[in-house]
């Protein structure tokens, strides 16, 4: 029976497969298994370097299958070793994707026939409520700074309306505007649908696609009362939209650095989190300022691999979410985004 690669590489010396993978090891002797310099989990080259230990990190087992770092603990097979090296975590923790580039080079180095991947479920696209409907929404909202609520509610959060405006990056719902069936939700307690306008949901931040197009909107509640800040509209998916300044509504549209953009002048991306950190990111910098930063705001889903493709090489990514959580795994898909790319990630925590 012709072995699995899974059985192929696990009765495979580790030392045999660091060589494949580019790495340096030192051969066994002894009791000793042998070693490998650099611990590709953790980066050290050597065990004990404090104590002139010249031994590589990676100690192998004796009956050389198994390998364990001892700086850092992390312990595995030849499949393990692989995946770390070519992908940066253990087979188990890699997701199907990055499991089955793993598989394909295991394949190709132990010499055995592998049947093809399941391919993956295809994933329905997003639903957003229709272009001429958001577009017309939009269209009817009134200045940001055309409403004293409005005024009060962003100059207490140190955003200033005037520049909002300015800047065009939000606009108000007239409390007598009718909206569009999306533009509310339905309220369990009160057992009916209840606006925007209503829910004082009246902010309107609108939401743009990797090519730049605006495909929705969100709502932010401006009186207080609401439990739920912000809105998308009801029945349709905000996952893969983003709010965008001018430049960056530009870096969408047309996934280039502007001819007119100075050679020697870094190209810098902000990236915040919510509306209110996006407006106040957004209106950092004078519309007379010739190398400004484009300007994202990402909320749960917002950021993909689209997104990040429209950004162009050489770029500086300044990812300001939140120092918590969510905002840190925001942080890390945004890095690793542009992982085998020539675009530089900073974080910078927002003080908003």
């Amino acid at each position: 029976m012709t072995p699995s690669w899974i059985d192929a590489m696990r009765g495979t010396p580790v030392l045999t497969v660091a060589t494949a993978l580019g790495l340096k090891t030192a051969p066994a002797r002894g009791a000793s298994g042998g070693s490998v310099y650099g611990c590709p989990a953790c980066g050290v080259e050597r065990r004990h370097a404090g104590r002139g230990d010249r031994r590589g990190a990676l100690g192998i087992r004796r009956d050389g299958l198994g390998f364990r770092c001892m700086d850092c603990s992390l312990s595995g097979d030849s499949i393990d070793l692989a995946a770390l090296v070519l992908r940066g975590k253990r087979y188990r923790d890699l997701g199907p994707t990055a499991r089955d580039e793993v598989r394909d080079w295991c394949g190709r180095f132990a010499g055995v026939e592998l049947a093809p991947s399941a391919p993956a479920p295809a994933t329905p696209p997003a639903q957003y409520p229709p272009e001429a409907e958001v577009r017309c929404f939009w269209e009817r909202c009134e200045p940001a700074d055309s409403n004293p609520a409005v005024r009060d509610y962003l100059a207490g959060r140190k955003v200033w309306p005037t520049l909002v405006t300015s800047f065009d990056l939000a606009r108000v719902l007239p409390a007598d505007e009718t909206t569009p069936a999306w533009a509310g939700r339905w309220d369990m307690d009160l057992k009916r649908h209840v606006s925007w306008v209503e829910s004082g949901h009246r902010l309107i931040v609108p939401l743009f696609d990797e090519r730049g197009l605006m495909r929705s909107v969100l709502a932010r509640n401006i009186d207080g009362t609401a439990q739920i800040k912000s809105f998308a509209p009801g029945g349709f998916a905000r996952a893969g939209l983003l709010m965008a300044d001018g430049f960056g509504r530009w870096l969408l549209a047309n996934g280039e650095r502007p001819e007119w953009w100075p050679g020697s002048t870094e190209l810098r991306v902000v990236v915040s989190e919510g509306e209110i950190d996006f407006l106040m990111a957004a209106i950092q910098w004078s519309d007379a300022a010739e190398c400004a930063p484009a300007t994202f705001g990402i909320v749960s889903g917002s950021w993909s691999p689209k997104v990040a493709a429209r950004i162009a090489d050489g770029s500086t990514v300044v990812v300001a979410t939140d120092p918590d959580k969510s905002g840190e795994r925001y942080a890390v898909a945004i890095a690793e985004s542009f992982a085998h790319r020539n675009v530089r990630v900073e974080r910078w925590e927002s003080g908003a």
